[in-house]
């Protein structure tokens, strides 16, 4: 699993990486790359490290952008349809707007609660992103795995 963090705000966006960084080591939660941006151009030219499962903390508004954060999920989306996205903002009042992008996010945490309140929903969607991966791998499958890839063949779809 990668994780991907586009905040614009430089303490947020510590505070952010450090929240995970200890979330995944108290609860094993083990990922490839962990990459930080301020900026959706770069957050989208690393899309080609996506691996089977990717996780991607969005915030809605990025300095000098408009609605940055929508339009850089319906991008992931067509390039990742499986990541998962998480919004994380200041701006509740645009959570509905969430479902008219089509993006089906896991998530949209609000940066005004109470930190225990954030911690303790970074924590379930990383769970969550964390079990996804574990579940895709089937009993009754043929999987291949190299050092660029996952693939996973279900039986009945081989023919010789």
């Amino acid at each position: 699993m990668n994780i991907f963090i586009l905040e614009d705000d430089l303490f947020q966006q510590q505070n952010l990486r450090r929240t995970i960084e200890k979330i995944s080591q108290e609860e094993k939660i083990s990922y490839k790359n962990l990459i930080v941006t301020a900026k959706p151009d770069v957050l989208l030219e690393n899309l080609t490290l996506a691996s089977l499962h990717n996780l991607y903390f969005l915030d809605l508004e990025i300095a000098e952008y408009d609605k940055t954060g929508l339009e850089v999920a319906q991008r992931i989306r067509k390039q990742d349809p499986f990541g998962t996205i998480v919004f994380i903002t200041t701006h509740s009042e645009m959570a509905p707007l969430t479902f008219a992008y089509k993006v089906s996010a896991l998530d949209f945490i609000e940066k005004d609660q109470k930190e225990e309140t954030i911690i303790k929903r970074i924590r379930e969607c990383l769970l969550l992103a964390n079990m996804r991966i574990e579940k895709s791998i089937s009993d009754d499958a043929l999987i291949f795995k190299n050092k660029f890839t996952n693939l996973q063949v279900p039986y009945s779809d081989i023919y010789y």
